[in-house]
Order: structure tokens, then C-alpha cells, then sequence
């Protein structure tokens, strides 16, 4: 009779091992922190997140010609006068021609051409 017993012993006792080393892995661990003598000073806060803009009114600027667009410098909230320069547009930049685009520029010079000759 002493051999169920011990085997059943020798079962809790593998049990309540395998139940003790479970709960030392679950078991928070120390977190590093770093640590600062109390001064007196100014409050820094630093706040970094992504905002999200959204637009009240959306205008349209339009130009006659192809163009590109400077930088505008006009700030949100800015007046703005009658007549007064909101955006500067430089030529397109020019495109490197490859020679399916140089035969169709040639082309539209030729057809040019004759349309002035006629």
C-alpha cells in the first residue's frame, strides 16, 4: 500500500512544481527606470502625434496655362487683398524626350506649319 501512496506523492509534488514554475513566468519583472534628484525649473512638455487637418471651405485656384506652383507663403488665417499675388507658377519643368515623344512634337510643329501656310 505504500506505493500508490508514494507514487501519488511523488505526482503532487511534480504537479505542484510544474504550477509554481507557470506563476514565476507570469510573475511581472522590475522595469529599468531612470531616476533624477527634485529641482526646481521650468515645465517642458513635448507632445508628438499626428494630427489630421480639416477643410470649412475649399476654393479652387485655377490657371489658364499648364504650370507648376511655387511655395505658397501665405500662412492659415492669413488676409488676403483684392489683387493680391496668392500663388506663383513657373513653367513646366521640360520632359527628356524619348523618340515616340520627339516624332510626335515634330509632327505638331509640321502640322503648325502648315496651318500657318494655308
Amino acid at each position: 500500500m505504500t506505493t500508490p501512496t508514494r507514487k501519488r506523492i511523488v505526482f503532487i509534488a511534480v504537479a505542484a512544481l510544474v504550477v509554481l514554475a507557470v506563476a514565476y513566468g507570469f510573475m511581472p519583472k522590475p522595469v529599468l527606470v531612470e531616476t533624477e534628484p527634485i529641482t526646481r525649473g521650468a515645465l517642458q512638455v513635448i507632445v508628438e502625434d499626428e494630427g489630421e487637418t480639416r477643410v470649412k471651405h475649399r476654393y479652387v485656384v485655377t490657371s489658364p496655362v499648364m504650370a507648376f506652383a511655387r511655395r505658397i507663403e501665405l500662412k492659415a488665417g492669413d488676409w488676403v487683398a483684392q489683387g493680391q499675388e496668392l500663388v506663383r507658377l513657373e513653367p513646366p519643368r521640360p520632359t527628356i524626350l524619348d523618340p515616340r515623344t520627339l516624332a510626335e512634337a515634330q509632327q505638331r510643329v509640321k502640322a503648325a506649319e502648315a496651318m500657318l501656310s494655308q
